[in-house]
């Protein structure tokens, strides 16, 4: 892990704590000061549920943006929750873009990012906005409940570096129990108690902030459509000196379907190759450790791949579909060798130009 040094060598200064501490704490008897930013793309079958727990709660506001759907969210919205505040994108702007434009319109002095696919109770929301007030809170999520996912592990981790990536794909993860030397990239759910659990990364699909953290992180950052933003994200806080916290005791649970109706992202391998951009960038101290997470990545896809395959042979897996995911993952493995050979040429592109126009004499 790489981190650039924090602003704090520990924490913010001592008067901005205790700010933040008295604005983030609401008590069952107090009033929430929160907003929750949703984004919705053709969501229309999840989105209600979504919003339904949370509508005209006292000092709970909720702004949804729209990216220009195309099904009936947003009049299904505007009759179902009229006190709902709906911002109408012109066009499908993607996730962060989308993100941006809805905290900034957002006067609460904490934040909720919330999928259209998860469902978050008022207790648990309660729970997370008053995790914030610890000395050194950044960010707080949920653990989130996904019944329906075939793959076992949560959305929160470490940050992608060569490591951990290893560490979760070749399994060893899977018996780290408390261990936190041996956690992968993702969680899973044997690395979970019921205190609250320090890690990189938590998932944008439900997490919450102060607005003056989002402001001195500088937002999502917009240079992709979707994916990878929210990890992104989590780095810039941490390099802040704030924490990163799943509070296990605060839920949310992913419901079945998707923000996306198409189901299109399913098998878009631009999560795996925007997560290298990240690597890339911030823990990346080389081009050739940049190629080496390719290749230790693609082949732990490619691994998984022909786990799920064998799976898919037993008749007792039939309805379970391992054959899907067999190939999901082998798209996404062969998306990052193409990466990775990508890398490689441009590498000896540029050592080719380099000595094209270096001083003979030199």
């Amino acid at each position: 892990m790489y981190l650039r040094m924090p602003l704090w060598p520990e924490c913010p200064p001592k008067s901005w704590r205790t700010e933040v501490r008295a604005q983030h704490m609401p008590p069952d008897h107090q009033t929430l000061d929160l907003s929750v930013v949703l984004v919705s793309y053709n969501s229309k079958d999840v989105i209600l549920s979504a919003i339904a727990p949370l509508v005209d709660v006292e000092g709970l506001d909720i702004v949804v943006v729209d990216n220009n759907s195309q099904d009936s969210t947003v009049r299904e919205l505007e009759m179902q929750f009229p006190s709902v505040r709906i911002m109408k994108m012109p066009e499908n702007l993607g996730f962060a873009k989308a993100v941006n434009r809805g905290v900034e319109s957002c006067e609460s002095e904490a934040i909720m990012l919330l999928n259209p696919d998860a469902v978050v109770g008022l207790d648990s929301v309660r729970a997370l906005v008053g995790a914030l007030s610890g000395p050194c809170s950044g960010i707080v999520a949920p653990l989130i409940v996904d019944e329906g996912s075939r793959l076992g592990i949560l959305p929160a981790g470490r940050f992608p570096t060569i490591w951990r990536m290893l560490l979760h794909y070749s399994g060893i993860s899977r018996t780290s129990g408390a261990w936190r030397a041996l956690w992968g990239h993702y969680l899973l759910p044997t690395n979970v108690s019921p205190a609250p659990v320090s890690v990189d990364w938590v998932t944008g699909a439900c997490m919450v902030f102060s607005k003056q953290t989002w402001d001195l992180a500088g937002g999502l950052t917009e240079k992709w459509f979707m994916y990878a933003e929210d990890i992104d994200f989590c780095f810039r806080v941490k390099s802040l000196g704030l924490s990163v916290v799943l509070l296990p005791e605060a839920t949310a649970h992913h419901l079945v379907g998707q923000s996306d109706s198409s189901g299109s992202f399913r098998a878009n391998p631009a999560w795996i190759l925007n997560l290298h951009d990240f690597y890339r960038a911030q823990l990346s101290r080389s081009a050739i450790h940049s190629i080496s997470w390719c290749l230790v990545v693609s082949v732990g896809l490619l691994t998984r791949s022909w786990a799920y395959w064998l799976r898919s042979l037993d008749g007792r897996n039939a309805d379970v579909g391992w054959s899907y995911e067999a190939a999901r993952f082998r798209l996404f493995s062969v998306a990052v060798v193409k990466r990775a050979l990508s890398a490689r040429n441009n590498r000896s592109d540029r050592q080719t130009i380099s000595v094209a126009f270096s001083d003979p004499d030199e």
